[in-house]
C-alpha cells in the first residue's frame, strides 16, 4: 500500500478513493447499534445494522483502503463484546461473513491471494472464545505498521494508539506521551486551519478522548471539553439539521465529559446547560444524531436519579 502523510492525515495515491470518512461513519454507527441494544430498542438497532450493511456494499473493494484495516479491529472488538454480552454470536459473525463475501467478490489479483479476503476469511474461522486475543494482536500489528510508515507524531497514529489502549491494553504507552503528542498536533492544527474549522475540532476530539480515557487527567479533560464546546457548539457548524460527523462527535463527547466531571469542577449549572442544549440541537439532526441523543439523555437521567 503506497501512502504518504502530513501531520494530520494520510494522503492516498492519485486516482484512489479515500474511504476514511465512510469507515469512520461505519464505526460510529456500530457504536450507535450497541447503544440501541443497551436501550432495548432492538428493532431500531437491527435497522442500523442493516443500514451499515448497505453502506459496506458501496465501499468494500477500494484499492489502498487503509481505513478499512484500521477500523476493522475496533469494530470487531465492539461487536465481539456485544455478542458475548447478549449471547448472540450473529452480532459479530453476520458482519464478518458479509465483509468476507464482498471482499472475495471485489478484490482483484485473484481474491484468494489478496491480503484482505485472506485476513477476513481467517477471522471467520476462529472460534469466538479465541477471537479477542487474535484481534488484539492484529490491532497492535496494524498500529506498528502504521507508525513505521507515518511516524508517531501523526494524528492518525496517535488516535489509533489511543483507541487501542482504551479497548485492549491500558498501559501500552505512557499516557503522557500521547497527550504530549496531541498537544503538538493541536497547536499545528490551530496554526494551519481556521479555529472553528472541522479539522481543528476533530483533533480536539481525539485529544479530549486521550486526556480522559487514557490519561485520566480530569483538569486537562475539562479544559479541552470547554474549548471544544465553545468551538464546535457554534450554530454555523452544527446548523439547523446537523449531519453526524467527527466534529459533531467531538461536541457530543465534550458535553458528556463536562457533565460527568462537573461535580468535581464546581461548574454543574454550566455543564447541565450545555448538555441540554446539545440534546436540543442533536434532536434536529439525522439518525445517528438521534441515537447519540438517547445516550446523552441516559447520562442526564442517571445522574439526576443518583442525586
Amino acid at each position: 500500500m503506497n501512502l504518504s502523510a502530513d501531520t494530520f492525515d494520510i494522503i492516498v495515491p492519485a486516482g484512489t478513493t479515500d474511504q476514511s470518512l465512510a469507515w469512520q461513519l461505519i464505526g460510529d454507527e456500530f457504536f450507535g447499534f450497541t447503544t440501541l441494544l443497551e436501550k432495548k430498542q432492538y428493532a431500531e438497532a437491527w435497522r442500523t445494522y442493516s443500514i451499515i450493511g448497505d453502506r459496506l456494499d458501496t465501499i468494500v473493494g477500494c484499492q489502498n483502503d487503509y481505513a478499512m484495516i484500521i477500523k476493522l479491529w475496533p469494530i470487531c472488538i465492539r461487536l465481539l463484546n456485544a455478542s458475548l454480552l447478549y449471547g448472540n454470536n450473529l452480532i459479530l459473525w453476520r458482519f464478518l461473513n458479509h465483509l468476507r463475501r464482498l471482499a472475495m467478490e471485489r478484490y482483484n489479483q485473484g481474491a484468494r491471494d489478496h491480503p484482505i479476503p485472506k485476513l477476513i476469511t481467517f477471522l471467520c474461522q476462529i472460534p469466538i472464545g479465541e477471537l479477542l486475543n487474535v484481534i488484539q494482536m492484529g490491532y497492535l500489528r496494524t498500529i506498528h505498521c502504521l507508525e513505521n510508515r507515518l511516524e508517531f507524531g501523526n494524528a492518525l497514529v496517535l488516535s489509533t494508539w489511543s483507541n487501542y489502549m482504551k479497548k485492549c491494553e491500558h498501559q501500552a504507552l505512557p499516557a503522557d506521551v500521547l497527550t504530549s503528542g496531541y498537544s503538538t498536533v493541536l497547536q499545528a492544527a490551530k496554526d494551519t486551519f481556521t479555529p472553528t474549522g472541522t479539522r481543528t475540532i476533530e483533533i480536539l476530539h481525539d485529544y479530549l478522548y486521550a486526556a480522559y480515557y487514557n490519561a485520566g487527567n480530569y483538569r486537562l479533560t475539562w479544559d479541552l471539553a470547554l474549548e471544544t464546546v465553545n468551538l464546535a457548539g457554534s450554530p454555523g457548524l452544527i446548523g439547523e439539521h446537523p449531519v453526524w460527523c467527527l466534529a459533531i462527535q467531538g461536541y457530543a463527547l465534550a458535553v458528556k465529559l463536562m457533565y460527568i466531571l462537573s461535580p468535581d469542577m464546581g461548574s454543574r449549572d454550566l455543564a447541565v446547560e450545555e448538555l441540554e442544549l446539545a440534546i436540543q440541537r442533536l434532536e434536529q439532526g439525522d439518525r445517528e444524531c438521534h441515537t447519540r441523543v438517547l445516550m446523552l439523555k441516559g447520562i442526564l437521567d442517571n445522574k439526576r436519579n443518583i442525586s
